[in-house]
């Protein structure tokens, strides 16, 4: 009989990142011989911060001033919000295998059919995302002949809190592994005691390029040659980069925007700019793949640039810089790092051939923890 899997993640959530690592987890562990699928979570907090609010949630959320402004943006942004909202469903529909029963929080995680949990990949352990530590993304409701794994979990930063510490060691100490996304977070773990706790790559790099390839679009989205920028949080530097590669190169500048800001072109100097405000999980590789340079302050910005072999620069955010600084230090690309804008050197270029050998060793390495984890 297969080993009956079921994955907890962020897989709802609206986020390109967020619902492609839970599809590449899901992908490989089924490929391992399992019958995997995600559990469907709602976890509260993370299904409000992407889900369609009605009017009167948005006064109550937000008061009148700022409601006022809220509504406002959402009404500019509805034509945006439907297309890109109905895109990510149909991924989550068509390409992301779930229970059939869905979970509104963890006394309903009762008799469920599996025989080991997988907790992650993504932020499961950011308690600022999850509105404190949630006790479903640890398996506190799992029985205790049950096995359970974490692979590629994140706590943020990587830095635990004296409380953090003592929980974290309650609640992960009948783990099989602890595979973790920060080299830092490893450190804290072990730190309490913990030895069976690895940082392993994330999902998407599990994944090799050809696989990726069959959920794209053969027609490039945009025409011509072009230098994709994709930010999580907005920082001038990116686009100050992307103009200086843009004088070097002649290339247009492309945005990826996950939601629709009438407001956008107050905030920050985008002229030339080509903003692309309706992207699904299936456009946003699309772009990464047809580009020719990638400017991102995202970590899955990061680990997609390196999937498709492109010339990028990463753009560090304080107090979140770890996810992608353990990455690249893996990787020997700690020179793709631009913490300011005299950091910026568009003669140096990646040499792929270098970083894909490291990266075949290191997807094969974290391969092998996880599958030895579900079959022992």
């Amino acid at each position: 009989m297969k080993n009956r899997v079921g994955i907890l993640t962020f897989h709802r959530a609206h986020n390109y990142g967020a619902m492609l690592q839970a599809y590449a987890l899901c992908e490989i562990v089924n490929e391992m011989g399992a019958d995997c699928e995600i559990i469907d979570y709602k976890c509260k907090s993370i299904d409000r911060a992407y889900h369609k609010e009605d009017i009167i949630s948005t006064f109550q959320r937000s008061g009148i001033a700022d409601g006022i402004i809220d509504v406002y943006k959402r009404l500019q942004n509805r034509y945006y919000w439907d297309i890109g909202y109905l895109r990510f469903k149909k991924f989550l529909k068509h390409h992301l295998k779930t229970s059939n029963y869905s979970y509104k929080n963890i006394n309903e995680m009762v008799d469920l059919p599996y025989d080991t949990y997988i907790f992650g990949s993504d932020q499961i352990w950011n308690k600022k995302l999850t509105k404190g530590l949630d006790p479903v993304y640890f398996g506190k409701f799992v029985p205790s002949d049950n096995r359970k794994i974490a692979y590629a979990a994140s706590a943020g930063n990587g830095l635990l809190d004296n409380d953090d510490k003592i929980k974290f060691k309650n609640m992960l100490s009948d783990f099989h592994l602890i595979g973790v996304r920060e080299q830092q977070l490893k450190n804290e773990i072990q730190n309490l005691g913990l030895q069976n706790t690895e940082c392993v790559l994330d999902p998407t790099l599990l994944l090799n390029p050809e696989r990726w390839k069959d959920l794209i679009a053969k027609k490039p989205l945009v025409n011509g040659n072009y230098i994709l920028v994709y930010q999580v949080k907005k920082n001038k530097r990116a686009y100050n980069i992307a103009k200086k590669i843009a004088d070097q190169t002649g290339y247009k500048i492309v945005e990826i925007n996950l939601k629709y800001d009438p407001f956008y072109k107050f905030y920050y100097s985008d002229d030339g700019i080509k903003q692309l405000w309706t992207c699904g999980p299936k456009e946003f590789l699309n772009l990464f793949y047809h580009s020719k340079y990638v400017v991102t302050t995202s970590f899955h910005g990061t680990c997609f640039s390196i999937i498709f072999n492109k010339q990028f620069y990463y753009i560090p955010s304080i107090g979140i810089e770890g996810r992608c600084a353990s990455l690249l230090n893996i990787l020997d690309l700690e020179n793709r790092i631009v913490k300011s804008f005299d950091d910026f050197n568009f003669d140096d270029s990646i040499a792929y051939e270098k970083v894909n050998q490291i990266l075949e060793k290191e997807r094969k390495r974290s391969y092998q923890l996880l599958k030895s984890s579900l079959n022992t």
